[in-house]
Parts: structure tokens; sequence; C-alpha cells
């Protein structure tokens, strides 16, 4: 397969939303293969030596976007890593423990799913700053695209336990007390709206010692609801919660849920009423300063 563009040469004037967050738009409007490409040998010159971890979330149109960024990687040169499938975070993770030039992530966040995007995370495995987007964007309005850009499978050294590393390393963190986790044996619904999180957050859970009902954790791209989770988004966590459980229960059972790329979770405020991920933040770093 080879995508056309309109006219080859510089990208301008798109109606793309660039932010600190990366790139996204309405895939095959905003967001081309056009786009991608150009985005992603920018993102490439910005970089240090070395190879380049590519990932995505479950999108259906994840996996050939990613063979475009592949593409235009090959053409700079670039030795690729292939995450593939895996949360943000994880790549985030990988980049340093890989001692990686950088990572470039096919997401849209929570956007719906006819949108995709690309987020871009450093050497030193978080996302570039303001200033580095600034340049980032200037550069790829500069690159000259060449008329087709075949697209196939995405080549590259396979990382197929992606996961797997980050969740030992998580366990291994000092600041999470695993047995006493292990002792209380919660029970908790899943709910990763068949996103990316879909292995990672019930396996994590699982090594965690917990019982774990899960919903939408199918990563075929098709959000079964809105993929921010709002609480307007969440009846089916809440109606699973309940109905897994039983008046003996203490602690009554969790809840769990994920935006397409896991950065934030969803957990209840009191048993099955989900508190906005708005609050996670807020509530985590008290008890990280704490340990």
């Amino acid at each position: 397969m080879v995508s056309r563009a309109s006219s080859p040469g510089r990208v301008v004037d798109m109606p793309l939303i660039r932010t600190i967050s990366g790139v996204r738009g309405k895939v095959g409007l905003d967001l081309d293969h056009r786009v991608v490409y150009a985005h992603a040998q920018a993102f490439a010159a910005l970089q240090p030596p070395g190879t380049i971890l590519l990932a995505r979330d479950s999108r259906p149109h994840g996996a050939e976007l990613m063979s475009v960024v592949a593409e235009a990687l090959r053409r700079v040169r670039r030795q690729l890593m292939i995450a593939d499938l895996v949360p943000t975070p994880t790549a985030q993770f990988l980049v340093p423990r890989k001692r990686l030039a950088g990572a470039i992530v096919l997401t849209a966040s929570h956007n719906p799913v006819e949108y995709n995007g690309l987020k871009f995370i450093g050497s030193d495995g978080c996302f570039l700053g303001s200033d580095q987007t600034a340049i980032l964007f200037a550069r790829a309005d500069q690159v000259a695209v060449p008329a087709e850009i075949p697209v196939g499978r995405t080549r590259g050294r396979d990382l197929p336990d992606a996961a797997g590393l980050h969740i030992l390393d998580i366990l291994d963190l000092s600041c999470i007390d695993v047995e006493a986790i292990l002792r209380r044996r919660f029970r908790v619904v899943v709910d990763t709206v068949n996103g990316a999180a879909f292995f990672a957050l019930p396996a994590l859970l699982e090594a965690l010692g917990c019982e774990v009902f899960r919903i939408h954790t199918t990563p075929d791209g098709t959000f079964p609801r809105g993929a921010e989770p709002l609480p307007e988004n969440l009846t089916d966590l809440c109606g699973r919660s309940l109905a897994t459980e039983r008046i003996w229960d203490w602690p009554p059972t969790r809840m769990a849920t994920v935006w397409p790329w896991l950065t934030r979770a969803v957990t209840p405020w009191e048993r099955s009423l989900p508190r906005s991920w708005r609050w996670t933040g807020s509530c985590g770093a008290p008890a990280a300063a704490v340990r």
C-alpha cells in the first residue's frame, strides 16, 4: 500500500492540534501520512544518535501510521525498537532503561477513535518541553515529504514483553509496599476501554494479589464508551462493581479505568461512585510524599 501526497513538498497550513502534548488530528483529514512522516523526521533530527522506540494504542489506524513513522525514520538511518501495543508510560519507562534516543507513541489520548496523533519522548523518558516542541514543529513544516510513502509491516527490533518489564520494575519500587497490598486481597473491576492497558493493568493488579474482573479489555480499537473516564462514561464499570460485591466483602470491590493510552486512572470515591481522573494526581502525590 502506498500513501500518495496530494502535492509533494513541505507540510504547511495544516489544521492540526499541535501543543506541548504532541500532535493530533482526525485521521485522513487533519492527520495524514504526510503530516506523520514530517513530524517523525523532525523528531529524529532533534534527538541524539541511537535507536528510537515506536509504540501505539489500539486505534485501528495505529499500525498503519506507525509504519509511516518507521519509513520516515528508516530514510534518515535510524534503528528502531518496536514495543507496539503498550501504555504510553511503558514507552517512557523503556527509553532510559534501554538507553534509547527517544520514542514516538501513536495515540490521541482521550479523543474519539477517529483521531490519532504522535507523542514525543526524549532520551530521558520525559515528554519534550515547550521549547523543544516548538523547534520540532518548525522543523516539521520544512521537511520535504516524498510523493509516495510506502506503508506496510513495521520493521525493527521487537520488544515482545515490554509491559512485563515495566510491571517488574513497578513491583520493585520502594514506595510500593507489595506485601501490604497482597495481604488486603483486593477485588478490582478493570475497564481499559479496549485500549493499550488491556494487558498491563490487569496483570499488574494480579501480581499484587488482586482478584480482577475485566470489562472492555479487547484491544481492537473500538471504544465502547467515551474514551475520557468521566463519571457519565463509567456506567458499565459501576454496574459491574456493584454486581461483584457481596455483603460480607471488606474491603468492597474497587474500580479502575484508564484512558486508551493509560496515563491516568480513575478509582472510586466510595463504593461504586467514580471520582474524576482530575483528582488522581492530587490524591496520589501526598501518599507518595509520605513514603
